[in-house]
């Protein structure tokens, strides 16, 4: 779907009021959109290791992101950007059912963030760089990252 990088349908049975029921199937939409992010943030991970080149020390991204917390707290930052796409209203069952979506501005946004965060331990160590050096370093780092992540983003969007 044009514009988000991931979509997944919840669903909750009417026990009281639909409202109750709609918020129930948007949190289990969630959840399934949470799965999804865990594997696939290291899956991208993985790939943007290995096309970094010697921008990164190999496997920099993929051992940051093997770190739970860390892919957690991407995870929650990016499942803030989730919306209700579409409801619907099952009479004969009492089921809701809500077609949520990740966009991918927002996946982009928390991953960038969890980049430029860890960045500096993610360098090359260059004995004797000076700073100026290490920042040209950073800002080449940042493009290609930038590029790559795009990449990512666009072949999902068409997946």
């Amino acid at each position: 779907m044009p514009g988000f990088i991931v979509t997944a349908v919840g669903s909750a049975r009417i026990q009281g009021d639909v409202s109750s029921a709609r918020m129930e199937a948007e949190n289990e939409a969630r959840r399934r959109l949470a799965a999804f992010l865990k594997t696939k943030i290291y899956s991208i991970a993985k790939n943007l290791d290995r096309q970094a080149g010697d921008l990164l020390r190999p496997s920099s991204l993929t051992s940051l992101v093997e770190n739970e917390t860390i892919t957690l707290e991407v995870v929650q930052a990016t499942l803030v950007g989730t919306v209700p796409l579409e409801y619907y209203t099952d009479w004969e069952n009492d089921t809701v059912y809500v077609l949520m979506g990740l966009a991918s501005q927002k996946f982009i946004q928390s991953f960038r963030h969890l980049v430029e965060r860890h960045l500096d331990e993610m360098l090359p160590k260059r004995e004797g760089a000076k700073l100026q050096d290490l920042d040209k370093m950073k800002e080449r780092a940042r493009k290609k990252l930038d590029q790559l992540l795009n990449q990512e983003v666009k072949r999902h969007e068409k997946s």
